[in-house]
């Protein structure tokens, strides 16, 4: 069911309302959504396996100071940090962009959702760069100036990705579209945290109850070719794979949901528009 204006201006921000959004809007678009974490895992992957090889053996023992000297290891570096920023950007904005489409009542496709986020993901990245940069100073200093920064800034990433608006504008955007709200939206973000959380634990706890061994028992049972070991390494990683798409994806409704929300309770509840991407 859509959300519009009337059913929620004048009301306050119901922490418990907003996570049946995200769940209800996560399940509708699970498929779209879960091949954008995959194709965004797997990239990432793809990338940090050819550094890492590149970095091993293209490289000699006795010239690697040479090498580093001239930038080598740097510009792995950087290949590994944009292999991993964009590719998370796209996906984010591609989520952002599908979920507040769905929660305005429209039915984007996996196309225009691809293209929205392939639009996005520059300015996405440069949004995400200064809010980890400004959560990491905030929470290296005081703790404190970390959490709130992550709280004003939660709706940054629809700001830009909805609003078309730049990267400083987003995040002013967000600061000024969660006040009187924050406590809840901190809330929410600590709920959901606790969620992700139990996810990941869950994975890992049905991984060693299935497999039944350490990943370096089951890669040295492989290199003797054991098909058992083989195949339960196999299902480890699926696992794996399958509870970091859902963090990758899952994560990204949440904003969506926050800031739809937002919008509801100050009476500018955005219109869902698919111009641009028809």
């Amino acid at each position: 069911m859509a959300v519009t204006t009337d059913d929620r201006i004048g009301q306050t921000f119901d922490i418990g309302r907003v996570i049946g959004r995200v769940f209800t809007t996560f399940k509708r678009n699970a498929v779209t959504f879960g091949v954008a974490g995959f194709m965004v895992w797997l990239l990432t992957a793809a990338i940090e396996l050819g550094a890492s090889l590149a970095a091993a053996t293209a490289v000699s023992p006795q010239h690697r100071n040479e090498w580093l000297s001239h930038g080598f290891f740097g510009g792995l570096g950087i290949l590994c940090i944009l292999g991993f920023l964009l590719p998370l950007a796209f996906v984010h904005a591609m989520v952002v962009w599908g979920s507040i489409s769905d929660l305005t009542g429209k039915k984007p496709g996996v196309g225009q959702c691809l293209r929205a986020g392939w639009r996005h993901m520059l300015p996405v990245a440069g949004v995400g760069a200064l809010y980890m940069l400004g959560v990491w100073a905030g929470a290296w200093f005081l703790v404190i100036p970390g959490l709130a920064l992550a709280t004003v800034w939660a709706a940054a990433t629809p700001c830009q990705v909805w609003e078309d608006t730049g990267v400083m504008e987003s995040l002013s955007n967000s600061i000024a579209l969660t006040e009187n709200n924050r406590l809840a939206i901190f809330g929410l973000r600590l709920v959901m945290g606790v969620i992700g959380f139990g996810v990941v634990a869950a994975t890992l706890l049905i991984v060693s109850l299935l497999v039944g061994a350490t990943m370096p028992a089951i890669y040295e049972a492989a290199a003797d070719a054991n098909p058992l070991a083989v195949g339960l390494g196999v299902l480890d990683l699926l696992l794996y794979m399958a509870a970091i798409v859902v963090l990758l994806a899952g994560g990204s409704v949440v904003p969506a949901a926050i800031y739809v929300e937002l919008k509801a309770l100050k009476g500018e509840l955005p219109g869902a528009t698919l111009e641009g991407f028809n």
